[in-house]
């Protein structure tokens, strides 16, 4: 993909992924070493062992992710909905019914590296009715620099297997510089 690469107006249903890094990633949608803009499409009833809609990796520009609706998809290990790499916004979408059998991240996750942080903008989006085998049932994300606000955040679970009581099943937040603000 090149920097300037739109993926617009698509239903992306019952993919499996693509294998990368010794996992399948992806389900719906792989995009790696780009910053594409991913808009207005609708992902349903992808698989994965990460990213069961999407596993989305920047490189130097930040990615846009935005008017989608991610919906039933199911990861194995982390990110039911979409998995982030990089910097990246996330405006504007309808997040429901996903899944991660044993990790994090129901609808969103993003976890940066021990070389570098991630920068990210979570706005306006609904996150509804997911579930996270561990942490984050609705957003999960560390090592992040991240903005979280305006966003409708309800009935998400997360199960919390770590053996951690509180998991955060609206949010889990760890290791970052985080604004959260104007969330219901």
């Amino acid at each position: 993909e090149y920097n300037d690469a739109i993926l617009e107006g698509f239903r992306i249903t019952k993919g499996r992924g693509v294998f990368s890094h010794a996992s399948r990633r992806g389900g719906g949608i792989f995009a790696e070493n780009a910053s594409p803009t991913i808009a207005s499409n609708l992902l349903v009833e992808n698989t994965a062992e990460w990213g069961g809609g999407a596993y989305l990796s920047v490189n130097s520009e930040p990615g846009v992710f935005t008017n989608n609706s991610v919906e039933s998809n199911e990861a194995s290990f982390n990110a039911g909905g979409i998995a982030l790499s990089g910097d990246w916004r996330v405006f504007s979408n309808v997040f429901s019914g996903n899944s991660v059998v044993s990790g994090d991240g129901g609808a969103v996750w993003a976890l940066g590296g021990a070389l570098s942080t991630l920068s990210v903008q979570v706005e306006g989006n609904v996150i509804v009715g997911n579930v996270a085998g561990d942490h984050g049932g609705g957003i999960y994300m560390g090592i992040a620099n991240a903005a979280i606000s305006s966003n409708l955040i309800i009935g998400n679970t997360a199960k919390g297997r770590a053996g951690i009581r509180f998991s955060g099943g609206g949010i889990w937040l760890a290791r970052g510089d985080y604004t959260v603000h104007h969330n219901t």
